[in-house]
């Protein structure tokens, strides 16, 4: 129960984090990580890990993380409900997806491929959700999670975007937000963030000069 986890808990959890995780509490920190109301859960992993420096999070979290696509059953537990359909409320939606970014930051690119996917399946008929999830990326120094987020964007408004188009202005809103405020220069999460745009255009929910600023060069001085 969430009032049994006390602070020399939550002291102890949170200088494994900053120090290193062991794999029971990599098993910890993505069981807590779901639980509405719970000092521990994704809302607390997303402020730690967010004010680290991408190298000391990559030396801690996502080194830690690396296996677990294949040894966490945590993770597995978490997919598969996330999957299935058996993550229903929209607090646990958002907690489960605010985890489940953070292992897109994992050099493990089988584990990045199988979180995407868990991702769009989450998300695309909870488009509020994706909206914040694309504005916390934002603030996230981190360039696989970004690439990753964008791509994942386009992904869930392809498949669920039309269901509900006024959700799908705000992920728009929060793209055009971060294009103002420098998109990442990787090609890859530059072009999901265009056929975006051109998604949304194609349905009148941006002009055709909002589009254009997605376009290529990107900002780019020419060679």
């Amino acid at each position: 129960a969430p009032a049994a986890f006390g602070d020399r808990a939550l002291e102890l959890l949170t200088s494994a984090l900053r120090q290193g995780l062991r794999e029971c509490e990599v098993e910890a920190v993505l069981t807590l990580a779901t639980r509405p109301g719970h000092r521990a859960n994704a809302e607390w992993l997303y402020r730690e890990l967010a004010q680290m420096t991408m190298p000391d999070r990559d030396a801690t979290w996502s080194i830690a993380t690396y296996f677990a696509d294949t040894s966490s059953d945590s993770y597995r537990r978490l997919t598969q409900w996330s999957l299935e359909g058996r993550v229903t409320s929209n607090t646990e939606i958002e907690l489960a997806a605010r985890t489940l970014i953070w292992l897109l930051t994992s050099p493990n690119r089988f584990l990045r491929d199988e979180v995407s996917k868990t991702l769009v399946r989450l998300v695309h008929s909870n488009l509020r959700v994706l909206a914040g999830l694309v504005r916390a990326a934002r603030d996230v120094d981190d360039p696989y999670m970004q690439e990753r987020l964008l791509t994942i964007t386009y992904g869930a408004l392809m498949v669920g975007g039309d269901s509900n188009l006024n959700h799908a202005r705000l992920v728009v809103d929060e793209l055009i937000a971060w294009r103002d405020a420098g998109l990442p220069i990787d090609v890859v999460a530059r072009d999901s963030a265009r056929g975006t745009l051109a998604w949304a255009a194609d349905r009148g929910l941006v002009t055709a000069f909002e589009v254009a600023a997605f376009d290529p060069p990107y900002g780019a001085d020419p060679p």
